[in-house]
């Protein structure tokens, strides 16, 4: 049984496929990638919109490809279940991971994908499972069990564990900034929700 209070459950994930469309999109076309990518010269010259479009933007086919599914299956589980405050989750979880390498990586130049955003959204999926009757609660705390457990890993071997990551570097950091996003958001609705 569900004790979860929910949004209106949608068979078509809206905001998951508005996201995975955009994505491919903008991997189709060189000149809008350029326009959204996390370009650190251009949001210190006011493009502040890359702070959130910067996630649409992927290097490679299977950059996109495992960034696609990881976050399709996430957001689609999310909006199938009826969860709320995905929206804003996506947002904050963008916006903060740009922010923080802004501050946390001075050296970097470019950043983009959906890995960071794909990371928060299935570790939000999984807190909000905790709730929830078995056996769903119990694949959530596996999943919530794993994800630092893939993090420490991709960090101490310096490279994806489920996506070659040449020729561009993978950045773990944005993994950790978008759980801790979904963690914070979670604390701060299930705080709200038993006031």
């Amino acid at each position: 049984m569900d004790i979860l209070p929910k949004s209106i459950k949608s068979p078509i994930p809206i905001w998951t496929t508005l996201i995975l469309g955009l994505s491919i999109i903008s991997y189709a076309s060189p000149q809008i990638s350029s326009a959204l990518i996390y370009d650190r010269a251009a949001i210190f010259q006011g493009e502040i919109w890359r702070l959130i479009t910067s996630h649409l933007v992927h290097f490679t086919p299977l950059h996109l490809i495992n960034n696609l599914i990881a976050f399709g299956i996430a957001g689609w589980i999310i909006e199938n279940r009826g969860y709320q405050h995905f929206v804003p989750l996506c947002l904050l979880m963008a916006f903060f991971i740009t922010v923080s390498l802004i501050v946390m990586k001075p050296n970097m130049i470019y950043y983009g994908g959906l890995s960071g955003l794909a990371s928060g959204s299935i570790y939000y999926l999984a807190l909000l499972g905790l709730r929830e009757s078995p056996p769903w609660r119990l694949v959530c705390i596996v999943t919530l069990f794993f994800i630092p457990i893939k993090i420490v890993l991709e960090i101490e071997i310096n490279q994806s564990i489920f996506a070659y990551s040449q020729p561009f570097t993978i950045m773990p950091h944005s993994h950790i900034i978008g759980c801790l996003v979904a963690l914070i958001l979670f604390l701060v609705y299930s705080d709200t929700a038993n006031s």
